[in-house]
């Protein structure tokens, strides 16, 4: 039996809820209404993007770099902290069939506004290493700025969710009204100032579980991982083995952050280098760990788009802080973060074990995207159709059991014979 006596997130954090409100009526205004027009919402939800960025770039400008990202990972590792607790705990939740749709609401709530401010986060650290002016260390107050900013905090929040919602919604212009996005309801609710409109087809998902992509493989991280198409990839690509990798971020963890996961610290380039390389037997080379995995500005500057000053797309970039966790500012010193290096080393094992792609911009291909695009592949088409099969047979017992089934078999005969693009699983 699983008791749940989860607060919502504000709760836990102990912001107001006038303040909550006061930040979101700035936003979105005082009144709860609804916006039916794909291209009305954009426009809304634009102005609220742009004026957060204005008022960032305002900050990080006149701020110290050290204080701005000391307050960033404040918030960033708070929060990541309650999320991967929370996350353990779904796991635990989805097994009880009594659940309350309170507490699954709940549940729900708190991931969404998590994800959108970690997600926030990552921009704006980067956006930090972008526009640092100011890196001198001496000056530095760290029980000052290594705080909770709750100002901040409500921003990063709407950010995140600002940014994914115009996602949806742009996404979703091609497409006819009364399909996908389409539109925004604005309802001021605490932990949900407003929601996307969206089309509802006939299915059904576990809330709670989605998102939580582990059950393809049995394993998610296997001895062997260097010698697969995966952990070649990654040499090509990164010069440093894959499980060498991982062991490096852990022993950073247990070793400069002692075990927190909350905690912070900054060293200089030349001892991160040579503790990447004592940390694992054999040895990795710490000039490729830095070369491949320390955000720098020169790095983030060749995602910028032009006549642009900042970075503002979420989860595409090859040079980004969820998957290059460490910070390289000017004054040769590296910023790490317990938070970051947990997100980083969860990441990397979800991408060897579920697939998916670590990155999409450029759009120039690498041997480990060229790893990934088959990994891809393999759990698709073959891992995902044995799983089904499996399933479907322990519950049911069909007359027909077939795989790689042409199109035209299953719908009948059409203009166009699409034939078998990926194996195809039908069952009667």
């Amino acid at each position: 039996m699983v008791i749940f006596g989860g607060r919502s997130f504000w709760k836990d954090f102990c912001i107001s809820h006038r303040m909550i409100q006061k930040k979101y009526k700035s936003y979105f205004g005082d009144k709860i209404t609804t916006i039916d027009n794909r291209d009305n919402a954009i426009s809304l939800l634009m102005n609220i993007s742009d004026s957060i960025q204005a008022k960032m770039i305002r900050r990080i400008k006149s701020e110290s770099t050290y204080g701005m990202l000391l307050k960033l990972y404040f918030i960033f590792g708070e929060v990541h902290s309650q999320y991967l607790k929370e996350k353990e705990l779904r796991l635990k939740f989805v097994k009880n069939s009594n659940a309350s749709e309170d507490a699954v609401e709940l549940f729900e709530n708190n991931r969404n506004i998590q994800r959108h401010v970690i997600d926030a986060c990552n921009i704006w650290i980067e956006n930090c290493v972008l526009l640092q002016h100011d890196v001198s260390i001496q000056n530095l107050n760290v029980k000052k700025e290594f705080v909770m900013d709750e100002d901040l905090l409500i921003d990063m929040y709407i950010y995140g969710f600002v940014s994914q919602a115009i996602s949806l919604l742009m996404l979703s212009k091609d497409l006819s009204v009364q399909n996908t996005f389409y539109g925004l309801d604005i309802m001021l609710q605490d932990d949900k100032p407003a929601e996307v409109l969206k089309y509802h087809p006939v299915i059904y998902f576990d809330t709670v579980i989605t998102g939580n992509q582990s059950d393809l493989v049995d394993i998610p991280l296997t001895s062997d991982a260097n010698s697969t198409e995966f952990g070649k990839g990654f040499y090509a690509t990164n010069k440093v083995e894959f499980l060498l990798w991982l062991a490096v971020l852990q022993s950073f963890e247990q070793d400069q952050l002692r075990g927190d996961d909350k905690s912070l610290t900054v060293i200089t380039k030349e001892h991160f280098i040579k503790l990447c390389s004592s940390y694992t037997n054999p040895s990795v080379d710490g000039e490729a760990c830095y070369n491949s995995f320390v955000l720098t500005k020169e790095k983030l500057e060749t995602h910028l788009r032009k006549n642009e000053e900042i970075i503002w797309i979420i989860g595409a970039n090859k040079y980004r802080h969820e998957i290059r966790p460490f910070i390289g500012l000017d004054d040769g010193n590296v910023l790490i973060n317990y938070g970051a290096l947990e997100q980083a080393k969860q990441l990397w094992v979800s991408y060897f074990s579920n697939g998916g792609m670590c990155y999409t911009n450029p759009n120039k291909t690498d041997k480990l995207r060229q790893a990934m695009e088959k990994r891809n592949e393999d759990l698709s088409e073959h891992i995902l159709v044995a799983k089904l099969q499996e399933i479907l047979r322990s519950n049911y017992s069909g007359t027909i059991d077939l795989k790689n089934v042409d199109y035209q078999r299953i719908f009948g005969q059409k203009e166009k014979n699409y034939g078998v693009p990926c194996q195809k699983r039908f069952w009667l």
